[in-house]
């Protein structure tokens, strides 16, 4: 027993000596979080700091530690910081780490960093560029709350989660691209920030992100290529949307008719070749999109099309071709096709109502897309 009281005694002495033992070397204070491995975070700064080169290691009392963490609070209200140099050791950056860090203008967040701790860089206002490294794995409730300043961001596809008021009152923040790794967002994580006018989302399901703040500010959405389905209400809010691009060949699915906002004025541009599926009756996409949905066909031009000219557009009946085109087809914008020409370089629509319409020519095995306007 009397062994056993003195190894516990032994243990526990060992532990309040461990969580005592911090040291100052320059502008910077270093906690002990291991001996063995000989670890330290950086726990506190001088206030009047303003640049910060983190080191890898440090040596106190002849033992060289790896500086492995920034701590909670590290270098909170530390307002002449303008420049932090993270090193590779670093994994973890703690809560509240750069938290009213006024005057800290960029940083980089190295790849060994998997955690990005909540309001880590919260009301760092001059703060205007981010780069986050390809090993963190989740970033923080108010992570980058009001860095007023912060104009871009690069979120990596590293990410799976981003916290609640993350990049909240953002206010120059244009736009975002949420890669296909992440699988959660936060409440209001973009709420006011009132530049942010396009966002880019590549994840292959898509929740409701009616509550992230962008109801009113959004005006052009990216939907990836992997995008396989989207949840009912996803962007039910967004009544400010002016183009939504979808990359996916196949449409992706919609839960219902609550997706988008309807009626909805939104222009859909779909990739080449996808106008039928889009539009088909059958369709989600074409309930919300109906008489708004384009093929996206530039880039695809081969040579056979590279000379081609069709005209007159706008016409009142005969369109004519520059080339003899092998098949044309007259599609309407449910994605009905109307008319079939073979062999042809003159066609004739006089007979359809007046409206947009997509003219699908075929060139050995090469298609793509014009829109002509019937008077």
């Amino acid at each position: 027993m009397k062994r056993l009281l003195l190894f516990l005694c032994t243990l526990l002495c060992a532990n309040v000596l461990l969580a005592q033992t911090t040291f100052w070397v320059g502008d910077l204070q270093y906690e002990v979080t291991s001996t063995n491995p000989a670890e330290v975070e950086v726990n506190s700064a001088t206030s009047a700091i303003t640049t910060a080169n983190i080191p890898e290691t440090v040596t106190y009392q002849e033992t060289t530690y790896d500086v492995t963490a920034i701590g909670d609070s590290a270098f909170y209200d530390c307002r002449s910081l303008t420049t932090v140099t993270i090193p590779n050791s670093v994994t973890y950056i703690g809560d509240r780490a750069f938290k009213s860090c006024s005057s800290l203008t960029s940083v980089s967040i190295p790849n060994s960093v998997t955690s990005i701790g909540g309001a880590a860089f919260s009301g760092c206002s001059s703060l205007t560029s981010v780069t986050i490294g390809n090993s963190v794995t989740s970033i923080g409730d108010d992570a980058f709350n009001s860095c007023s300043s912060l104009t871009t961001v690069t979120i990596p596809n590293s990410i799976t989660s981003i916290g609640y008021y993350a990049f909240a009152f953002c206010s120059a923040l244009t736009s975002v691209t949420i890669p296909n790794s992440v699988t959660s967002i936060g409440d209001r994580a973009f709420y006011g920030c009132d530049s942010l006018t396009s966002m880019t989302i590549e994840m292959y399901y898509i929740p409701n992100l009616s509550n992230i703040g962008l109801n009113s500010t959004l005006q052009n959405l990216t939907l990836g290529e992997n995008v396989t389905s989207i949840r009912s209400g996803a962007f039910n809010n967004y009544f400010f949307l002016q183009n939504v691009t979808c990359l996916a060949t196949t449409p992706p699915t919609l839960a219902d008719n609550t997706v988008f906002p309807y009626p909805n004025i939104a222009t859909l541009t779909v990739p080449c070749g996808s106008l039928e599926a889009y539009s088909a009756p059958t369709s989600f996409w074409n309930m919300f999109f109906a008489g708004r949905i384009e093929e996206d066909c530039s880039g695809l031009e081969d040579a056979e099309f590279a000379e081609l000219s069709v005209y007159p557009n706008p016409t009142r009946g005969k369109v004519t071709f520059n080339q003899a085109i092998e098949k044309i087809e007259v599609i309407d914008l449910s994605g009905k096709t109307l008319q079939t020409y073979e062999n042809a370089n003159e066609i004739n629509i006089e007979t359809l109502p007046a409206g947009v319409y997509h003219l699908r020519m075929t060139i050995e095995d090469k298609t793509m897309t014009r829109k002509i306007i019937k008077e």
